[in-house]
């Protein structure tokens, strides 16, 4: 089982949110003000997949085009992962 209290010795310092469901993680997300991102800004999340397998990662930012942009970091517009993440709860 994954285990949030374990990103607090700074391997989640570049992530903005960590979504866990009691001690397992459900989702890494990284937030982005740009529509351009580059493979430079997703180290953060890099690292946390290296330490974290098979925790979903995302990157959300205001670009309209849903994209993979490496191995299991999925881009998308930040509208539309509130609207179908947290509209039907």
């Amino acid at each position: 089982m994954n285990d949030p209290a374990a990103c607090r010795g700074g391997v989640c310092s570049c992530l903005n949110l960590l979504l866990a469901r009691g001690a397992e993680l459900c989702a890494a997300i990284e937030i982005k003000s740009s529509s351009q991102i580059g493979m430079e800004q997703l180290s953060g999340l890099r690292r946390f997949q290296s330490e974290h397998p098979g925790v979903p990662a995302f990157v959300l930012a205001m670009e309209k085009r849903e994209r993979e942009l490496a191995r299991n970091i999925l881009l998308l517009d930040w509208r539309a992962f509130i609207e179908n993440q947290f509209m039907s709860l």
